[in-house]
């Protein structure tokens, strides 16, 4: 590290420290064994170079975190592609949607194996024989394969993905059921975090699980995700990362008791999968168990910040609050179950008879979602027979840049309008492609999110039962206030809220005594 870098990070608090660290760790010393140093001219199809001086650039990353990029991109809109030079390796940030689509559909030329191969060597602390398995012809092999025909075959639409879905919901449902009529005092993001995080153990796992039993892990798997970058550089982790290490430890342990029982024969599709295409690799219960804590933490890091910031957008509307309710009523059933009123909401009615609340849902990804793919390019290649990009250059895809785009939103791009996505016919035919293209909160190509249909289930049937049957109001009884995002660390999807709030919820008046349920399929 150069001593002009130094003089920037020494000054500044440990936190600020974390994307600039971990950028040149990427740059340094995963990817130069990708990159083929040249000295030839720059060749005139090359994307157009930031005047920025490599310093210039990691101080921007440095200050401006996750929405640096995103800001570099309005800095040049007339640029599609451009490059960013970090020292002797350029990072390619393309912002416009053919150019992105270009990338994503070209796996062999544009990999993100490189980035799954150095997260399992940095983070996870599995041994030197599983590294090789997953690390195995660039991470093109057979353990990899099937562990991706598993994970989408378990998630893809179908009845593996119902039965998922039914647990979550059931799970739900008693959270919900413990809310009665009078005023109830929660800081509604750790709440959140607390119904996801069971929810999804039990929906995963069966009901004999790690976290269940121990409801203190929900903590370690938060703490996992705030210290996930100082562990990725794996420079004596169990002081430099001391929450993530000790969270990695904790739930290895846990979840290795849990294979050595056999509890595993109550877990999900995905989760049994899984087992079954590592232990065909000869892992071993520890081996699986160290995995564990990344399956909760890629499950949870999105699904609890965009439901908290949707809840809260909506909440805050008394006018959108009404409308969503009102559609929500008509898919509801109410029976009498042993002389009690049960309340069923049909969570497979809500896409197609919720328009508004859907809508609300995609301006939540729009304005939560500030991902950044990344792929390496693996050999010399020309994309959309426009620009060349070189072998060992590094691709970065802000997504921001696109969700919060003024040209393809609209002069109100940075504000939440929860009936945005309602007037897609009122817009001419060039502006509702960009729209369609300019959204892509779960990546695309062989590595779309597989999570995509499941974390659209769990919030909109978490919001939607929200919203009809209870109140949220600010601890002083005033309408929610949103807080504001919190800078975002490079390498996180979504943003989450600067600061928790209190907040007073109760059950609606109109369903005192009534149990709520959800019907799936």
């Amino acid at each position: 590290m150069s001593s002009q870098a130094l003089q920037f990070i020494l000054p500044l608090k440990k936190s600020k420290m974390l994307p600039l660290l971990v950028l040149l760790i990427i740059v340094t010393a995963t990817f130069m064994m990708y990159r083929k140093i040249t000295t030839t001219a720059e060749n005139p199809r090359q994307p157009p170079i930031s005047s920025k001086s490599s310093t210039g650039h990691l101080f921007g990353m440095l200050w401006y975190q996750g929405d640096y990029l995103k800001s570099l991109s309005a800095k040049y809109p007339n640029w599609p592609v451009f490059s960013v030079r970090i020292f002797s390796t350029s990072l390619y940030v393309i912002n416009t949607p053919e150019f992105i689509q270009g990338i994503l559909g070209n796996t062999k030329s544009a990999s993100f194996y490189p980035f799954h191969i150095a997260f399992t060597n940095r983070a996870l602390g599995a041994r030197q024989e599983i590294k090789d398995i997953v690390a195995h012809n660039g991470a093109d092999n057979r353990y990899m394969k099937a562990i991706h025909h598993e994970m989408y075959n378990a998630l893809q639409l179908g009845p593996n993905l119902v039965e998922t879905n039914r647990r979550v919901v059931h799970s739900f449902s008693q959270y919900f059921n413990d809310i009665d009529t009078s005023p109830q005092s929660r800081k509604l993001f750790d709440w959140i975090k607390l119904v996801y995080t069971m929810s999804l153990a039990d929906s995963f796992y069966g009901p004999e699980n790690p976290i269940r039993e121990n409801p203190q892990f929900v903590k370690h798997i938060w703490d996992f995700e705030e210290e996930l970058p100082m562990l990725f550089l794996n420079i004596f982790p169990s002081i430099t990362a001391r929450k993530a290490w000790n969270a990695r430890k904790t739930l290895t342990t846990a979840f290795e008791e849990y294979y050595n029982k056999g509890l595993d024969r109550n877990a999900n599709a995905f989760i049994a999968g899984r087992a079954r295409a590592a232990r065909a690799e000869n892992f071993t219960n520890n081996d699986l168990a160290g995995f564990e804590i990344t399956i909760c933490f890629a499950a949870l890091t999105n699904t609890v910040p965009n439901s908290f910031s949707m809840l809260c957008n909506i909440f805050a509307n008394p006018a959108l609050t009404a409308d969503i309710r009102e559609e929500v009523s008509r898919v509801v059933t109410r029976t009498s179950v042993d002389g009690r009123t049960v309340i069923s909401l049909d969570t497979t009615s809500l896409d197609t008879s919720c328009p508004i609340l859907i809508s609300a849902y995609n301006e939540t990804l729009r304005m939560c979602v500030n991902a950044t793919a990344v792929r390496v390019v693996m050999e010399d290649m020309v994309l959309k027979d426009t620009y060349d990009l070189k072998k060992g250059g590094i691709v970065q895809i802000p997504g921001g840049a696109l969700h919060e785009s003024v040209r393809i939103w609209g002069s109100d791009a940075g504000v939440f309008n929860g009936r945005r996505f309602l007037n897609k016919k009122d817009l001419g035919r060039e502006q509702r492609k960009a729209q369609s293209q300019g959204l892509f909160p779960f990546g695309g190509g062989k590595h779309l999110c597989p999570g995509r249909h499941l974390a659209f289930s769990e919030i909109t049937s978490f919001v939607a039962m929200m919203i009809y049957g209870f109140e949220i109001k600010m601890k002083d009884g005033g309408l929610i206030s949103p807080p504001p995002f919190k800078v975002q660390q490079m390498g996180e999807n979504s943003k989450k809220p600067k600061y928790d709030i209190e907040v007073v919820m109760s059950r609606r008046k109109e369903f005192e005594g009534m149990v709520w349920a959800f019907h799936v399929g």
